[in-house]
């Protein structure tokens, strides 16, 4: 409870490094101090002392090269659904090789892969046939 009894340290002279958090429960707030010998973070000094951002750029450039490479040889399926077209089931089981289903051509189309959209799209025409083109 008091502060000066404690020995957290070999030596009076030692240097403590202390850190206060604030806790809140509810409507309780409450505070607690943490101490700590700098002899057991002096190790991480260097650390301390230096902008970890430039190794962390190094390697997020690392893990973004490994993970394109990866992603290169990778198979995904492409799911689009190009129409709908609502119809009855007792239509659709009285179809007939050559019947013909009118639909109204929608201008965009989006593909989805794993149920994610990943593509918007709109038709465009190859041999006189309408296709995907890819925007």
């Amino acid at each position: 409870m008091r502060m000066k009894f404690t020995n957290i340290t070999t030596s009076p002279k030692d240097i403590v490094v202390t850190t206060l958090f604030q806790v809140k429960i509810g409507t309780l707030i409450s505070y607690f101090n943490i101490y700590i010998p700098f002899a057991m973070i002096e190790q991480l000094r260097e650390l301390l002392n230096n902008s970890p951002q430039e190794k962390l750029h190094q390697k997020n450039n690392q893990w973004r090269a490994t993970l394109a490479k990866q992603v290169q040889h990778s198979k995904l399926e492409l799911i689009d659904n190009f129409i709908d077209i609502p119809m009855r089931l007792s239509k659709v089981l009285k179809l007939q090789p050559g019947d013909i289903l009118t639909i109204e051509k929608p201008d965009r189309f989006i593909v989805h892969v794993d149920g994610i959209p990943i593509l918007s799209s709109h038709y465009g025409t190859l041999n006189g046939q309408y296709a995907p083109a890819a925007c």
